[in-house]
Formats: C-alpha cells, sequence, structure tokens
C-alpha cells in the first residue's frame, strides 16, 4: 500500500503539464501491447493493389504491372531455381509481344499474413488465360491457360508496397489448346 501512495505523492508532484506524458509511460509499461503502433497494411488496401496489378495483366500494361515489382525482386521456383529481376523483365517483355488477347487473368487471395521480415505476404491462386504466338510464328497465336499457388511477400518502398519476393508454390497444368501438356 505504501508503493500506491508513493507514486501518487510522486505523480501530484509532477507538474501539470507533464501529467499526460507521464501517464501515458506508466500505461505503456503496465499495458505492453498498448503503445505499438500497428503499422500494417489493411487487407482491404492489399485488395485494392491486387485488383489494381489484375486490371494492369488484363491491360496487357507491362510498365503498369512490372512497377509491383522492387528492384531487387526475386522469384523462386518449386525446382528450388531462383530467378532475379533482370530475368523477369526479360520474360515479361516476351509475354508482352507474344500476347495477342488476355482471355482471363485473376490472382485470388487465399490468404493474408504479416510475417517480422516482410509489410505482408499474400497467398494466391493465380489462373492466366491468354492467346499467346511462339516468337517464330507471331501470326500462329494458341489459347494457353496456366495455374500457380505463389506467395508473394512485399514490402514498403518510397513508391508504397511493392512484391520484392514470389515462391512458386504449385505449378498447375499448362493447357495449349484446351489440351493439357505432358510434363505439367
Amino acid at each position: 500500500m505504501q508503493s500506491d501512495s508513493l507514486l501518487t505523492t510522486s505523480f501530484n508532484s509532477v507538474h501539470r503539464s507533464h501529467r499526460p506524458v507521464l501517464a501515458a509511460l506508466v500505461g505503456c509499461l503496465l499495458l505492453p501491447g498498448a503503445c505499438t503502433r500497428d503499422n500494417r497494411t489493411p487487407d482491404a488496401e492489399i485488395a485494392r493493389l491486387y485488383q489494381r496489378h489484375e486490371e494492369a495483366v488484363r491491360r496487357m500494361d507491362a510498365p503498369a504491372y512490372l512497377a509491383y515489382y522492387t528492384n531487387d525482386f526475386s522469384m523462386r521456383s518449386p525446382d528450388g531455381r531462383v530467378h532475379d529481376r533482370a530475368e523477369m523483365d526479360k520474360y515479361q517483355r516476351i509475354n508482352a509481344q507474344t500476347t495477342k488477347k488476355v482471355n482471363s487473368y485473376s490472382a485470388t487471395i487465399e490468404a493474408i499474413t504479416h510475417p517480422k521480415d516482410a509489410d505482408f505476404a499474400v497467398i494466391i491462386l493465380q489462373k492466366y488465360d491468354r492467346e499467346q504466338a511462339p516468337l517464330e510464328q507471331p501470326d500462329q497465336p494458341h489459347r494457353i491457360q496456366t495455374s500457380a499457388v505463389q506467395r508473394e511477400i512485399w514490402r514498403r518502398t518510397p513508391r508504397g508496397p511493392r512484391i520484392s519476393r514470389i515462391e512458386e508454390i504449385l505449378v498447375g497444368p499448362v493447357f495449349i489448346d484446351g489440351k493439357i501438356q505432358s510434363g505439367s
């Protein structure tokens, strides 16, 4: 009981203008979680990021959807191979050149987590259906359908949240002109 009266006496002796600050500090000490700000990106904002990214892919606007990746972006395939930003840029450049039409594209959010080493991570089911021609036969497009389950790790940048790493968890079958391809 004596320590309570000592706290009260000490608190009363503090200048009135400092009391709110002292009260906040005492509250932080007694309730450790009370003074941490939750800087997490809200789930609704994450959904909006994916919606804008999907729209850019459907419009075949490569500069717009590539802007969602960090400069040090990497992607890990299910076989463990790691691909860097330069490889991603080359792949997307060829994809933009050979894709004649996007029939549909979706990145369905399955789960959102907030790991300590990133702003957020998202498990998505990606489905991509397009008319695409081989580089050597640009006037002979084929309908190509692919799907994948990916974990996409986002981090804050001065330009806003960006994808720094993609981990492909599972790559689905590849269909060309409605026929499943062997080995997929």
